[in-house]
């Protein structure tokens, strides 16, 4: 047999790499897509216990397939799966994000990267994005989807609020959203104007630039003539 005919493993012990081009390792990485890259994604087969780790070590995410191979689970998050359904009635557009579910009961959790969000025009709706492609290690939000009260639940920082709020208002901003009842831009303006919002006591270097942000996304008035303030420009 010729060498480049030969197959290729790393392993060790009863653990062995699977090739990121196997059925397998294309359908688990087509499942993870919107959080990380294939080449990012490693797939390990445990011999010993018949189960398939998933590590995602740029996110330090880890999820597990055992028999019968229908559920992935998370290990950061107990006993939640990938969710089959991945909607939950805001951040409409936002392709980064996955929705975990509770195997007991009816709970979800949305988990987003943080990253450089960008959004573009997509037939009548819009597209959003998160570039995470140039880092070495990517943080993500878990918010916890509440279908009883119609929002998402951050983890009570200010990062994790702001960033959640910047993206009501880059995705589904002028219709109203199922889950909150509110446009995206409702939502945000809601959001900022609350007192968990406001009574930081410091702020962050990354608090900043969200808060930057979302006010870039607000239109810029301008009177004129100014001594008047009568007539405004808007841009």
């Amino acid at each position: 047999m010729h060498a480049e005919d030969e197959e290729l493993v790393l392993s060790h012990g009863e653990k062995r790499l699977l090739d990121i081009r196997s059925p397998t390792a294309k359908m688990i990485a087509g499942l993870l897509r919107p959080l990380e890259r294939p080449t990012h994604i490693h797939i390990i087969l445990d011999s010993s216990t018949r189960a398939l780790e998933v590590h995602l070590s740029r996110m330090k995410l880890d999820f597990f397939l055992r028999e019968p191979w229908d559920l992935l689970e998370s290990k950061q998050f107990r006993g939640m799966v990938v969710d089959d359904c991945q909607s939950f009635g805001t951040l409409t557009g936002l392709v980064n994000k996955l929705v975990l579910r509770e195997t007991r009961d009816l709970s979800r959790t949305v988990i987003v990267p943080y990253g450089n969000v960008s959004f573009s025009p997509d037939g009548h709706h819009v597209r959003v994005t998160i570039d995470t492609a140039s880092a070495t290690q990517v943080k993500y939000h878990a918010y916890n989807i509440d279908g009883q009260l119609g929002r998402l639940v951050d983890n009570g920082r200010l990062q994790s609020r702001l960033f959640r709020l910047y993206l009501h208002a880059t995705t589904l901003h002028c219709q109203v959203d199922k889950l909150t009842g509110r446009t995206g831009t409702e939502e945000a303006l809601y959001g900022l104007s609350s007192a968990a919002t406001r009574s930081f006591v410091e702020l962050e270097p990354t608090d900043i630039e969200l808060l930057d942000k979302l006010a870039r996304l607000t239109p810029g008035r301008a009177f004129y003539p100014k001594h008047l303030q009568v007539m405004q420009q808007v841009d």
